[in-house]
């Protein structure tokens, strides 16, 4: 498991602790992080009533936990901005705790140096006079796409054009500086609420973020032989190790995402990791359309190039985006359909 989104339920979406645990700490909204020494967590247990604080921040509510630590809400007091924070285990700490600040150190200047809307944004970052590391981001109002389609059921063609789209957006100003995301999945991107804006995407859970040439990637921060990502949205080449990742790998994974929207199921729906995995290395994915899906045969065939085994042979986020551009259905998702949606009662229960 890699990195770790701040995950909480808004709209009455339940979410179990081994949910939490499986999504890497499922990202329902924006992200925060904190990195804790020894005594973090039992005196974050401790003062929890209190209202403890974290640099400017006061954490209000745990929002989740999972195998790298917790997420908790929080405010800006004298802003009234609320925020999260995610907090690492004292446990990993304790077996390499400058390996641990390093990498989270990595992700806080790796997403605060992007500046896409649909990149999850940094609020803050420090260290506090207890010697506790934090990173605030924003805390979405909304839906991770794994949660969405759980709930609501595969989505129209056009609504998963549109999603997307602007999915691509974040990803090719990534690659655009050499960053390579490397576990694009559901449940790391959210659909939201945002102002007046509806269906808003957000790109979150940098946490494993590399960079896109083996030359340039750190072995002590990734480890020679670790395996970043998620067995049902791995690409191929993620399997040779996190320096055989390059911006085509998140391409992958964001077919992997179309392919949900649409259907509702995984390209490779097996019940074991590695199934999954052999099937990712060696098999052709069924298009969409052979699960019942309505996908226009154009939309069925861009998924499906994003699915190609060879690197070489998917397109770029931007490539992808102006293609998706080109539908004859990309428009068919108005802002007017999307209101309709979010202000349906099933939406806001």
């Amino acid at each position: 498991l890699v990195g770790m989104a701040a995950a909480a339920s808004l709209h009455g979406v339940d979410i179990g602790a081994a949910e939490v645990a499986d999504w890497t700490v499922g990202p329902l909204v924006g992200v925060s992080i904190a990195a804790v020494l020894q005594r973090g967590l039992a005196t974050l247990h401790r003062e929890q009533g209190a209202g403890l604080r974290l640099g400017s921040y006061r954490l209000e509510e745990k929002l989740g936990e999972g195998g790298m630590g917790e997420v908790w809400r929080a405010i800006h007091p004298l802003l009234a901005r609320k925020a999260a924070v995610k907090v690492i285990r004292p446990t990993l700490i304790d077996k390499d705790q400058h390996h641990s600040e390093r990498r989270f150190e990595r992700e806080a200047r790796a997403i605060a140096a992007l500046e896409s809307p649909h990149t999850v944004r940094v609020y803050d970052f420090g260290i506090t006079a207890e010697g506790r590391r934090f990173l605030a981001m924003e805390l979405l109002d909304g839906f991770d796409l794994h949660a969405l389609v759980k709930r609501f059921g595969p989505q129209p063609s056009d609504r998963a054009v549109a999603i997307t789209i602007q999915v691509c957006h974040s990803l090719a100003e990534a690659h655009a500086v050499g960053l390579v995301h490397r576990d694009i999945k559901p449940a790391n991107i959210m659909l939201c609420r945002r102002g007046a804006d509806v269906d808003h995407v957000k790109v979150l859970d940098f946490g494993s973020v590399g960079r896109r040439t083996p030359s340039e990637v750190d072995p002590q921060l990734t480890g020679e032989h670790t395996l970043l990502g998620t067995p049902a949205y791995l690409a191929p080449e993620a399997l040779q190790g996190p320096g055989a990742a390059v911006g085509k790998t998140d391409i992958y994974g964001l077919g992997c995402v179309a392919y949900w929207l649409l259907t509702g199921r995984h390209v490779f729906d097996f019940s074991s990791a590695m199934m999954q995995i052999a099937a990712h290395l060696k098999d052709r994915p069924e298009p969409p359309s052979a699960h019942g899906a309505e996908v226009p045969e154009p939309l069925e065939r861009l998924v499906l190039a994003c699915l190609e085994k060879d690197p070489e042979d998917r397109p770029t986020a931007t490539a992808l985006a102006d293609k998706l551009r080109a539908l004859p259905s990309a428009d068919n998702w108005s802002v007017e359909a999307a209101q309709r949606w979010w202000r349906a009662p099933v939406a806001e229960t």
